[in-house]
């Protein structure tokens, strides 16, 4: 059984994601965020192993959060997950900050 590095955290929001290769554009909501990732349900299909640009809209946080390099690590029907694999300094800093938020919200 493999065990995950860090927590994922559940969460609603929107995101948007540009898959390489083929430009093709997609959305949907992001489901939960860890700081190594986050787990997407959309209708635009992808498939494991594909890469794709990602922006995740937070409101309550700011401007988006622009993810330069991230890989599809599996897909099921209209759900996959992605790990972050090119990510700025500073895009990292607004993921640590999300994933702080969520984790300090009652509810968790």
């Amino acid at each position: 059984m493999e065990l995950r590095q860090f927590p994922r955290i559940s969460l609603q929001c929107p995101i948007g994601f540009l898959r390489a290769g083929d430009h093709t554009v997609g959305g949907g909501h992001a489901v939960n965020v860890s700081m190594a990732g986050c787990a997407v349900e959309s209708d635009e299909r992808v498939r494991q192993g594909d890469h794709l640009s990602v922006i995740v809209m937070v409101p309550e946080q700011g401007p988006p959060i622009g993810i330069s390099k991230a890989q599809v690590r599996w897909s099921l029907g209209n759900k996959f997950g992605v790990e972050f694999v090119g990510i700025t300094s500073q895009a990292r800093e607004r993921v640590h900050q999300l994933v702080s938020y969520l984790e300090s919200k009652p509810s968790h």
